[in-house]
């Protein structure tokens, strides 16, 4: 490249000699890593105790828990409120249920307690719900919705409480709407073994004796 002298004198030669470049510093690509502690402790999966692990891999106790029997109250209660998140519970259930999950027999207690107090455990009430779906939409007899409602720990107070709904009428007309429809599958039979397999049916759905007798051959005609 050239450029003119002034008073115009020749121009002149530039020549351009290589310059070495200054990079700037190269800036790195790994960045160090940051922990950051959890602010809320992970939460154990219900009926599990939270154990942390040390760097060899063994459980070590969890020093962050100050209060380890606040900690076992609240497992309790995460072992009670899974049960009844299925179904209607009685009291005996719920002390079952926690007994064998270890848990210590004061423990226990007070959450049963307070569960009763807060009218997520009700006897009565349960008992109530159970005549209905015995007795009206299974079509059982009073004798078979107490032994049914015997078994899941209700009391035999509450149980006749609950009963007490059922009349004999009622009783009546549900014992004969069942054994008519038994007795419709059952009539391709010679007579007295429909008439032996209709009782026993009957009897197993918790109906008085006395009752079947008086119905059965009439239903089978």
């Amino acid at each position: 490249m050239s450029i003119p002298f002034v008073h115009g004198e020749r121009d002149a030669t530039i020549i351009a000699f290589p310059v070495e470049r200054v990079s700037p510093p190269s800036r790195s690509t790994t960045r160090e890593a940051v922990v950051i502690p959890l602010a809320t402790p992970v939460t154990p999966s219900e009926g599990d105790d939270a154990v942390s692990q040390t760097s060899s891999g063994g459980p070590t106790a969890n020093t962050g828990d100050a209060n380890p029997s606040e900690r076992v109250r609240q497992r309790a209660r995460n072992v009670a409120l899974h049960a009844l998140a299925t179904r209607g519970v009685s009291k005996q259930e719920i002390e079952e249920r926690l007994v064998a999950r270890d848990l210590p027999d004061d423990v226990v207690q007070e959450q049963v307690s307070t569960l009763e107090r807060q009218g997520l455990i009700d006897d009565v009430e349960l008992a109530a719900n159970l005549v209905d779906k015995y007795v009206v939409r299974q079509g059982l007899g009073r004798r078979g919705a107490a032994d049914k409602m015997r078994q899941r720990g209700i009391s035999p107070s509450v149980i006749a409480g609950a009963l007490e709904g059922v009349s004999n009428e009622d009783e009546s007309t549900r014992l004969r709407e069942v054994a008519q429809d038994r007795a419709r599958a059952l009539r391709s039979l010679a007579p007295e073994v429909a008439k032996r397999r209709l009782f026993a049916y009957l009897q197993r759905r918790g109906y008085s004796g006395n009752d079947i007798y008086s119905l059965v051959d009439e239903v089978l005609r």
